[in-house]
């Protein structure tokens, strides 16, 4: 329940969740077995609605400030740099283009 809400409510990478984890002392092996239930797709949809609310936080900024903001924002949920980036960049192409498909 606890890997559900995290990943699902709060959007929190596997990495983040398996250190939170692991500071409530719950073991490896648990900790593995726990995160295998979560599901990439619905992770990444949770990671793109939270870009898009980032963004829209910061309409009216310059684009590299809403970038550096958002690539932020990502990487305090515990994503990688790499993907931080290409999820901000994926929701900005998303608001110059609504309605197409962003890959």
């Amino acid at each position: 329940a606890i890997v559900r809400a995290k990943a699902e409510v709060r959007g929190m990478s596997r990495r983040a969740i398996a250190a939170d984890l692991a500071r409530r002392g719950i073991s490896g092996e648990i900790a593995e077995e726990s995160l295998s239930q979560i599901d990439e797709e619905a992770q990444h949809a949770v990671l793109a609605q939270f870009v898009g609310k980032v963004l829209a936080r910061s309409g009216g900024l310059d684009r590299n400030t809403r970038l550096r903001r958002a690539v932020a924002a990502v990487q305090r949920k515990g994503y990688e740099p790499e993907q931080a980036y290409a999820a901000v960049l994926a929701g900005l192409a998303v608001e110059c283009f609504p309605g197409e498909e962003v890959p």
